[in-house]
């Protein structure tokens, strides 16, 4: 991916049964290993501080539909955000098929790396 790209991910809090905004620690590692800027990620209680959590929910919300249940409005609103990547943690995800929506361009038994189809 280039350097600007921003990539989503399905993945938000360190155990994997938690859900936003319930999290006792907040999951980072995408942005940590990738060094790319997230839609969302690791962030939920400043935007909860700053009164940003309706816009955090919107993103969260988007991305889990996407991968769980892609359509052609949750992949142009994700492409709306200038998202073209997404890493889908099958930790929190039973999907493993994302049809003409995005091709997985790397998978392993962790997840995938989807690279949306414009």
């Amino acid at each position: 991916s280039d350097e600007k790209d921003v990539v989503a991910t399905n993945r938000y809090c360190s155990t994997s049964t938690d859900v936003p905004a319930n999290c006792s620690a907040m999951w980072s590692l995408t942005s940590a290993i990738t060094g790319r800027q997230m839609l969302s990620e690791g962030s939920w209680t400043v935007n909860i501080v700053s009164g940003l959590e309706d816009e955090a929910e919107k993103r969260r919300s988007l991305v889990e539909n996407f991968v769980n249940n892609p359509t052609n409005e949750s992949k142009k609103l994700l492409l709306g955000y200038g998202v073209r990547w997404v890493v889908a943690d099958f930790a929190v995800t039973n999907a493993r098929s994302w049809g003409e929506f995005a091709e997985v361009r790397f998978n392993n038994k962790a997840g995938a790396i989807l690279e949306l189809v414009p």
